[in-house]
């Protein structure tokens, strides 16, 4: 073509199959449409350095190109510039080159090296599909991945910058030898099946900035063994991860609030899940045939539990279901041949469909002290289970006598400065001490050594209000209704009494009147001090609550 040509026209050589050699002159400046398309006898492409512009299928079915030299003047590849060019192993698209057609290079079979110059904003829908392409570099200026850019390709890792900020549906599905994938700090969606079926993906790396993980974006990943989900992610999406039969662990980070249905179905090896405290709803199925799930504590968080949800986990063994939930779908429970403990910590039972503990492994539920009536068998839809009350579940109240008038203290009289419930195992809680200088202060006398105390309490004392003990009860003798169903007071997910108070008197002053243990907690310990500035602290009470239920059982009512 001679240098007074300065436009190749539309279809000009189109299915000339013997052509096997074409120069182009430096007059040209664009390549029209289908203008080579299926001229199976080219092996080489050369683009002069006068060319801007190659237009839409201009190569297509040119099966036997195995090598492509486009020119750094080229700013524009049209769609389907290079389809089914499958003799073709590599291409360098360069830095001056701004946009690149929808399946540009798709079904090139053989195309293995891809790098995208800098250029490069947006890679578009499918634009590198079904070709071999082991190997791509992803410019700094892209900011988008299309739909289908990358599926069925045969890339191996995946590397996407933080300059990336979207990617569309099935990017990378069914790379079937990709092993790893590392998505930047710029991608807000981990879209609808983006590595759905890739079957090799054993790790990947969720950026910081990922809030929402897409419909089936990991479904099919067989070879995923763990996932941490990042802080910043709000949900988990409708199979996310459904079928990801090697996947043994998964980090559910705290800002999560929402797992969708089949989230984790057939997550078959998964072995263990803590849902935080964040989650509010666990979808249909979500968690349906994790067989290798042993234990299962549900918080006070998760208000609906979806059908299904957690049928067939055949090797559970222990579902501990938190008191805010009030909703329960069909079956969700069904199928639990292992399970031998089943406890509810709410109070009130909550709304249940049909079949949700049908062909499971024990015969019974334990429901919080006093909750029997509550929890009665309605219409079969415990699947006749016995229900049992658990041991006696809170402390009702702590009565302190003796407070000095002026809140003061004196060498001769000792402070309380940490009420802690220990568990079964001896762990204390809360774990955290105080400051000093929560120790001192408060009310008309600033002087006085006292502990604040409680974060709400009866009478309008709290923390950030810290009036002296005397004056916010009068008199000596001052009730602290603890009220462990609060939740300023109380934390159901930790199990501890959120208490910081103590006040400044005798111990051998202090009465506690106890009832309605805390079956978690049997043992109740006071922290005090003999010295008047509060500096060092010693275990000076602690009685055991085992298999003790009120007051009377104590045999004391006062602590020395």
């Amino acid at each position: 073509i001679p240098d007074s040509v300065t436009s190749i026209g539309e279809r000009l050589l189109q299915k000339c199959t013997s052509l096997t050699s074409i120069t182009i002159g430096d007059s040209v400046t664009s390549i029209g449409y289908q203008a080579f398309l299926s001229c199976t006898g080219l092996t080489s492409i050369t683009i002069p350095n006068s060319v801007t512009s190659i237009g839409q299928s201009a190569f297509y079915d040119c099966g036997n190109v195995t090598s492509i030299t486009i020119s750094d003047s080229v700013t524009e590849i049209g769609s389907f510039a290079f389809s089914y060019c499958n003799q073709l192993t590599s291409v360098t698209i360069p830095d001056n080159v701004n946009s690149i057609g929808g399946e540009a290079f798709s079904y090139c079979g053989n195309l293995s090296s891809v790098t995208i110059g800098n250029g490069v904003t947006q890679i578009r829908s499918s634009t590198f599909r079904s070709s071999l392409v082991t190997n791509v570099t992803i410019g700094n200026s892209v900011t988008s991945i299309g739909t289908n850019a990358f599926n069925f390709t045969g890339l191996t890792s995946i590397t996407i910058p933080d300059n990336v900020t979207s990617i569309g549906a099935q990017a990378f599905r069914d790379c079937g030898s990709l092993t790893s994938a590392t998505t930047g700090n710029g991608i807000v969606s981990i879209g609808t099946r983006i590595f759905f079926r890739c079957t090799s993906l054993t790790s990947i790396t969720i950026g910081n900035s990922v809030t929402r993980i897409g419909p089936g974006a990991f479904s099919g990943c067989t070879s995923l063994t763990s996932v941490t989900i990042p802080n910043s992610v709000t949900k988990i999406q409708d199979e996310a991860f459904k079928e990801c039969s090697s996947l043994t662990s998964v980090t559910i980070s705290n800002s999560v609030t929402e797992i969708g249905n089949y989230a984790f179905y057939v997550c078959s090896s998964l072995s263990s899940i803590t849902i935080p405290d964040s989650v509010t709803s666990i979808g249909t199925s979500a968690f349906y045939r994790c067989e290798s799930l042993t234990s299962l504590v549900i918080p006070s968080s998760v208000i609906t539990i979806g059908d299904g949800a957690f049928r067939n986990c055949t090797a559970l063994t222990s579902i501990t279901i938190g008191d805010g939930v009030i909703v329960i779908g069909d079956a969700a429970f069904m199928g639990l041949s292992s399970l031998s403990t089943i406890e509810f910590l709410g109070e009130s039972a909550p709304s249940l469909g049909s079949n949700v503990f049908r062909n499971i492994g024990v015969n019974k539920i334990i429901v919080p002290y006093g909750a029997t009536s509550s929890y009665a068998d309605i219409d079969g839809k415990y699947g006749g289970l016995e229900i049992e009350e658990a041991a006696a579940t809170s402390f009702q109240y702590y009565r302190f006598l003796g407070t000095n008038s002026d809140n003061s203290a004196t060498d001769t009289r000792q402070a309380i400065k940490e009420i802690h419930l220990i568990d079964d195992a001896g762990n204390t809680y809360p774990t955290t001490d105080f400051a000093d200088s929560d120790l001192a202060g408060g009310g008309s006398d600033t002087t006085g050594p006292y502990v604040q105390g409680g974060l709400t309490v009866t009478a309008g004392y709290s923390h950030s209000e810290p009036y002296g003990p005397h004056e916010a009860f009068g008199g000596s003798n001052m009730w602290w209704a603890l009220g462990l169903n609060s939740t300023a007071e109380y934390d159901a997910d930790d199990n501890y009494l959120d208490v910081d108070f103590g006040l400044a008197k005798d111990i051998s002053q202090i009465q506690v009147l106890v009832s309605n243990i805390y079956h978690y907690c049997p043992k109740l310990r006071i922290l005090g001090s003999n010295s008047s500035d509060f500096s060092s602290f010693e275990s000076v009470a602690e009685i055991d609550y085992q298999s003790q239920s009120n007051a009377s059982d104590l045999g004391v009512t006062t602590l020395t």
